[in-house]
């Protein structure tokens, strides 16, 4: 039979939770004095600590010593001053009974210089055309004899009915005034209008009869275009880039009414329109749209051989005199 194993017989007295206590322990308990362990090396994170807070106190007492110091010459003595208390009774706002009674200089501003700028010219550009050579350039063989046909049937017809206003036609403008014309005004002249002013430079008023006109204007010779074509421009001062405003730069003044309206010609686009004093502009003169000069010319001279309108403008003859009258139906 098998012996059974002996059970294990737990340390007797147990392990103290705290451990048991060394040679050292036991002396300390005796009043012994027990000998330290010499300390291991710093770690590295200590080191670097101290020596940077060594480096930070060094700096501030070399700012301290630069520029902290006080300018204060010791070798100069400091003046006690007394201060005789025995007539201040209190602190006291002086109020403005003390100010008035001093005189205080009036404060002086001096003077501050406002940038100038320059003057900018609102005017239409097309008013402001650049400095340019005139240039003569004839019209086309085919539009002078369109025009001069039509010219050739106005003359006629007044020649008949209305010989005072027949002599106030202008001879023949030359191509060099035409072309310095163009130059001042920095427009060119449709060839239409070239060639009517190569037949009859305008017309000229005389002590007999008004010069001749169209719908109510009276034509212009070239010198007078140009001349009303600056006048216009420097009354206009604004530019509102649209060609219904009552001026534009581009325009050429080729008639005029003695109440300051214009028969004008879009050099850009051509067709004819007017100009009232009263600040409208408008490209349906008489009531009807007209292309071109040459259109006018020959509605002019329908007008006058068939006794018709153009738009609501009709000529009549006065004692020879020719006179366009408003018919309003």
């Amino acid at each position: 039979m098998a012996q059974s194993a002996e059970p294990e017989i737990p340390e007797w007295p147990p392990v103290p939770v705290l451990g048991r206590p060394t040679e050292e322990d036991f002396a300390r308990m005796r009043g012994e004095r027990v000998p330290r362990k010499p300390r291991g090396p710093w770690p590295r994170w200590a080191v670097a600590g101290v020596a940077l807070t060594v480096v930070a106190v060094l700096g501030q007492a070399v700012v301290y010593a630069v520029f902290d110091k006080p300018d204060v010459d010791s070798s100069v003595p400091v003046e006690e001053v007394e201060v005789d208390w025995a007539g201040i009774d209190e602190f006291r706002d002086p109020g403005p009974a003390y100010l008035e009674n001093e005189s205080f200089p009036a404060p002086v501003s001096e003077p501050v210089s406002e940038p100038v700028s320059e003057p900018v010219d609102e005017r239409d550009a097309d008013c402001l055309p650049p400095k340019r050579r005139p240039v003569v350039a004839a019209p086309a063989k085919r539009t002078t004899r369109l025009v001069d046909h039509q010219w050739r049937r106005i003359e006629r017809w007044l020649a008949a009915n209305a010989p005072k206003t027949r002599a106030t036609l202008a001879g023949p403008a030359t191509p060099k005034r035409i072309a310095a014309a163009e130059a001042n005004m920095g427009l060119r002249f449709p060839d239409d209008l070239k060639a009517s002013l190569l037949r009859h430079d305008g017309s000229v008023t005389s002590r007999k009869a008004w010069g001749f006109g169209i719908l109510g204007g009276e034509l212009l010779p070239v010198a007078g275009m140009a001349s009303n074509w600056k006048t216009l421009c420097e009354i206009d001062t604004m530019n509102y880039d649209d060609r219904f405003d009552w001026w534009d730069g581009r325009m050429i003044p080729f008639a005029a009414s003695l109440g300051g309206d214009h028969l004008v010609i879009d050099s850009v686009v051509g067709d004819v329109g007017d100009t009232d004093h009263e600040g409208s502009m408008s490209f349906t003169p008489g009531g009807r749209e007209i292309r071109s000069y040459l259109e006018l010319l020959r509605l002019t001279a329908d007008a006058l051989e068939k006794g018709g309108q153009v738009g609501y403008w009709k000529p009549t003859v006065v004692k020879g005199e020719l006179e366009w009258d408003v018919i309003v139906d």
